[in-house]
């Protein structure tokens, strides 16, 4: 016999189903005979599926679903976008939580791809790959009620959010999915925030599950591949499951290119109509999603197979190492305190006793984020003093950049220069996640109120090749001997965000940040971040 409860999630999980399967199909009338799903609306009988044995309705029919799902696209296509699986098991422990009816909290983090570009017009997130994910999500755990919290910044890399997911994110999550493969360079800049980036998240209070998503771009940039490839050596290492929309659409784009604005969609006709290389469309999106659906999918169909008493007992000793939450500030996240003393003497213990059998599988070691980082030299006896930086950005929600004070520039009007009648530094979007502090007068220049404790100053500023930007000349209280030079133009053909170091070895404390425009164009700040 159904309950209600049954039928209210039943009702939830047929949209999805009715939609994947046919439109045309009307499912208003279900009964269940001996086991057996029917839908007896519209004067059949059809049967729609068995009863999984220990489950009911709902796990019927989100399993019919998604092998739907599977036939639709073939098994191949979800085999490739599969590039790093690894242990699953952080993910498994939170999915456990979900099939007991817990609230899970989900993040997502990543550029413009994120944010939904080149979806359809007014639809916004509605149409994203994670958003179709979060849909998916409610409906085939609908006794709980979860959050869900999408941050997508245009042009914005995992640099930028190495330094500053905390002004975006809250600290306690449980599910977190990226997308930096396109925004981040194929360097070891980018190799090494991204790694900065997976320890941050893996080591949050809640030691959340992390799930890497890659995109890819076409004609943008000079080649097809971007930071994906050294993210994915980062994944491994971190055992983050990686998935790929490259992998499996790829190849099909190339076998038939006249398929592309079916997936990638076309720029607005004020731009010029053309192929937009860089965001997937709709149908990329939807794709996406059904990659971290189909993933998720499995992961739930192993714990439900592995739910003894045993495996439940194995799971609950991988207690993360690291990731302290600091009981003085009412569990406010304190990053200083993710490396305690205990924890550094835990690495050092005689494991001689371990048996090699045992390595790597030993289940409270599954949790325990390594150590050294892959572009760092071997030193058994050394650990990161991981910590994030104090960030100060125009688009934060906990401490907004405001600069202290600001002194107009030049105009130059028909070639002629007038000192001092130009704009000063201001603040200007171009879209509502891309927010900066610009100026387009020579001279200009800016200040900034800064505190410092391990002594570094850096900025996070827009690089393009397209935008007309110019150069600033930045320097830290009155030294003006120790002054960079930041340029914002750059011949690679991309339009993203980077970190540009001001001063290292400062002494702690508060300090003056200020910035002068050089030459003729425009120069785009975002955030402040000190550490």
């Amino acid at each position: 016999m159904i309950r209600s409860s049954q039928l209210s999630l039943l009702l939830v999980a047929l949209v999805a189903f009715v939609i994947g399967l046919s439109s045309d199909r009307v499912y208003s009338e279900l009964r269940v005979e001996n086991g057996v799903v029917f839908n007896a609306g519209a004067g059949g009988n059809e049967l729609l599926g068995l009863l999984k044995e220990g489950g009911g309705v709902q796990e019927t029919l989100r399993d019919q679903k998604m092998e739907e799902m599977v036939r639709r696209h073939g098994q191949a296509f979800f085999d490739k976008s599969v590039s790093y699986s690894g242990t699953n098991h952080r993910l498994r422990r939170v999915l456990r939580r979900a099939l007991n009816g817990e609230s899970i909290r989900i993040g997502v983090l990543g550029g413009s791809i994120t944010a939904g570009n080149n979806t359809p017009s007014g639809m916004g997130r509605m149409n994203t790959y994670h958003a179709l994910f979060w849909k998916w999500w409610q409906e085939i755990f609908p006794d709980a009620v979860h959050e869900y919290h999408p941050v997508g910044i245009g042009a914005f890399g995992s640099a930028y959010f190495a330094n500053c997911f905390l002004e975006h994110l809250p600290a306690e999550l449980d599910l977190i999915i990226i997308d930096f493969a396109v925004n981040d360079e194929r360097d070891d800049e980018y190799f090494r925030s991204f790694d900065h980036l997976l320890r941050s998240l893996l080591t949050l209070p809640t030691a959340p599950a992390v799930i890497s998503m890659e995109f890819f771009v076409l004609g943008a940039y000079n080649i097809l591949t971007g930071g994906g490839g050294n993210q994915l050596d980062s994944s491994r290492y971190l055992d983050v499951p990686s998935l790929s929309l490259r992998n499996p659409l790829l190849p099909e784009l190339l076998l038939h290119p006249q398929r592309i604005p079916d997936f990638y969609g076309r720029l607005p006709i004020s731009m010029g109509g053309i192929v937009d290389g860089r965001h997937p469309g709709l149908l990329g999106h939807l794709l996406a999603g059904e990659i971290v659906k189909n993933y998720v999918w499995k992961q739930i169909q192993y714990v439900e197979a592995h739910n003894s008493e045993e495996d439940r007992e194995r799971e609950s000793l991988a207690v993360s190492k690291v990731g302290q939450v600091d009981e003085e500030k009412e569990g406010v996240y304190d990053p200083k305190r993710i490396h305690t003393q205990e924890e550094h003497e835990f690495w050092q213990e005689d494991r001689s006793h371990v048996d090699v059998e045992d390595w790597g599988s030993r289940p409270e070691d599954l949790e325990v984020v390594s150590r050294m980082a892959l572009l760092d030299r071997f030193n058994p006896s050394s650990f990161i003093p991981l910590s994030v930086p104090q960030c100060r950005s125009i688009s934060g929600t906990r401490e907004k950049l405001v600069l202290l004070s600001t002194t107009k520039g030049d105009k130059i009007e028909n070639g002629t220069t007038y000192p001092g009648e130009g704009d000063g530094w201001f603040e200007w979007q171009s879209s509502p996640e891309k927010q900066y502090i610009i100026t387009r007068s020579p001279n200009a220049q800016v200040t900034f109120s800064v505190t410092v404790g391990l002594g570094d100053v850096k900025l996070w500023y827009l690089k393009s090749f397209e935008f007309g930007l110019g150069d600033v000349i930045c320097w830290v209280d009155e030294d003006w001997n120790m002054r960079v030079r930041l340029k914002g133009y750059w011949d690679t053909r991309a339009n993203i965000g980077k970190i540009g170091t001001v001063r290292e070895g400062l002494a702690p404390g508060d300090h003056l940040l200020h910035c002068k425009k050089e030459g003729t164009g425009e120069f785009r700040i975002s955030s402040l971040i000190t550490g």
